[in-house]
């Protein structure tokens, strides 16, 4: 068999493996229930003491602003909290330390001695308002006595105190009321796993069972999917045979400079490289279109100038496009 028919008998079943594929159609999870009423669960929803460990997922599901805060406040509680490590070395979170004691007022001072006291009782915090950073203690100074250590409970226990302060009632959920359930957006949400232990932990602590409500994903109602476009490979501008005659008077006593031109290229093409010195025709099959410019240029000298240069016009696109995959075409 032939490589061409061997590349067109892969294109075939690649394209056979294609056909049937349907678009993925987003879904959101939902919540329905056929004892309960709708805004019952919404309450449930609604009361932040329902939601155990997931109360901290607000970080990712509240607002911009809400989200804004919680960062800056656990900056300044458990030190800095930036994605690169390089943030999060001791140094570094010295550097913010000393930063952020004195560009802050005395009654914050006094409240982060009394954070620091709270956990190490051995020090005496008198004044400590009054000083500078560099004034501190030396052992307040350290990075791990400064900022206290971040724990699920304490994370828990500042996200509640920020939301509690904050001008709307946020949730670590989004949902909304739609046709007797509640539907929850994936582009507002956590992953449907986390949304659905999150619902289960709201429900438990709520004291409803399982059996009384259904949570499952459902296909976005009136979604179309986007028009699915076939790639198209862009034909080659020109053919793929270059053809180029030569003027016996202008190649006559130059052998060796038309060689030095010859050699490289007939290296390069190999077997698709073919020079006829009998009738003086180079001929060179499935050159890239974007090289016969350049390969021509090459010969210009020695060209007849009498006719127009020939070029093979019979261009086979597939078979081009499936040598060039195969890496044949140089």
């Amino acid at each position: 068999m032939k490589l061409t028919d061997i590349l067109r008998q892969i294109n075939e079943e690649e394209e056979e493996d294609n056909k049937g594929q349907e678009f993925n159609i987003p879904k959101n999870m939902t919540l329905s229930s056929t004892s309960i009423p709708v805004a019952k669960l919404e309450d449930y929803l609604n009361d932040s003491s329902n939601y155990g460990m997931y109360s901290r997922n607000i970080q990712n599901a509240g607002s911009a602003a809400l989200q804004s805060k919680i960062e800056q406040e656990k900056s300044k509680i458990f030190g800095p909290t930036g994605k690169s490590i390089k943030d999060r070395t001791p140094t570094a979170k010295i550097g913010k330390a000393k930063e952020l004691w004195n560009s802050s007022d005395a009654g914050w001072r006094k409240d982060k001695a009394k954070d620091i006291k709270s956990r190490f009782p051995e020090f005496d915090i008198t004044g400590w308002e009054e000083l500078e950073f560099d004034e501190l203690p030396k052992e307040a100074k350290k990075y791990n006595v400064f900022w206290d250590f971040i724990t699920g409970p304490k994370l828990d226990a500042l996200i509640k105190k920020v939301t509690s302060e904050f001008s709307t009632q946020e949730n670590p959920l989004n949902w909304e009321e739609e046709d007797g359930r509640l539907v929850f957006p994936p582009d507002a949400n956590p992953k449907f796993e986390v949304i659905e232990k999150t619902v289960d932990t709201v429900m438990k602590n709520a004291g409803i069972s399982k059996k009384l409500y259904k949570l499952k994903p459902e296909d976005i109602k009136g979604f179309t999917p986007p028009k699915q476009e076939t790639p198209t490979t862009p034909q080659p501008a020109g053919p793929s045979v270059l053809t180029l005659t030569l003027d016996p008077a202008k190649i006559k006593g130059k052998k060796n400079e038309l060689n030095a031109i010859i050699k490289p290229l007939k290296n390069t093409y190999d077997q698709n490289f073919d020079y006829d010195q009998e009738k003086g025709v180079i001929k060179i099959t499935n050159i890239k279109p974007e090289r016969r410019a350049d390969v021509r240029s090459q010969f210009g000298k020695f060209l007849k100038t009498t006719s127009p240069v020939k070029e093979s016009l019979d261009f086979d696109l597939e078979r081009y496009q499936m040598l060039r995959r195969a890496g044949i075409i140089k």
